[in-house]
């Protein structure tokens, strides 16, 4: 998977590079709704994510001219690329990820992108500017973090045995848990007390 490796290389710096962009202009940015939008909630914008966008873009074109791409931001850097078309891999971009976090001085926001070929996901990294933490995951390799200490892998321990679902979930979301050996638990007031009187210390 070279190419695929490549992409995590490249967006990787990208992802750096727009990330040290949000850090540094955070609190000098104003909130705004993006086109044809009414309200900020899911829909907000701020410079940044249009010029993290653009560094992102200018990059990734340099590496992957032909190369489709989904960006969550309109800057003129997107067409740059071509149109998706069946065979062609797709790099599916947010700036930054969680704008309204982001304009209100929170730390909870993420620069990411995904590799996708054959409609398939088969990389993506996940770069958190403030906390100066990585999260990359290629398929075949399993998912590796990094922040200045250096790298390690992500190891799942055991998964639980119950599910906690809401009344909502279909029967055949629920049988399909308990195929892969999942016992579903329904959210309910009564089962919430059971779970913080089990947590309560």
């Amino acid at each position: 998977m070279p190419k695929i490796d490549h992409f995590l290389k490249i967006f990787d710096l990208a992802a750096r590079q727009a990330g040290y962009v949000a850090r540094h202009l955070q609190k000098e940015v104003s909130l705004h709704s993006k086109s044809g939008q009414k309200s900020l909630e899911g829909e907000a914008l701020t410079a940044v994510d249009l010029a993290a966008q653009d560094v992102i873009l200018s990059l990734l074109h340099s590496a992957f001219p032909d190369c489709a791409v989904d960006a969550e931001e309109e800057t003129d850097t997107v067409d740059l690329f071509g149109p998706a078309t069946p065979g062609k891999p797709l790099i599916v971009v947010d700036p930054i990820d969680g704008t309204l976090n982001f304009s209100r001085g929170s730390q909870e926001y993420a620069v990411m992108a995904a590799w996708l070929e054959e409609e398939r996901y088969r990389a993506a990294l996940v770069h958190f500017p403030a906390a100066w933490k990585t999260y990359r995951a290629r398929q075949g390799d399993g998912c590796w973090s990094r922040n200045n200490i250096g790298d390690r892998q992500i190891k799942i321990g055991a998964l639980p045995q119950r599910v906690l679902v809401t009344p909502a979930v279909s029967d055949n979301y629920r049988s399909a848990l308990r195929d892969i050996g999942f016992a579903d638990l329904i959210w309910s007031s009564s089962a919430l007390q059971r779970i913080c009187t089990a947590w309560a210390p």
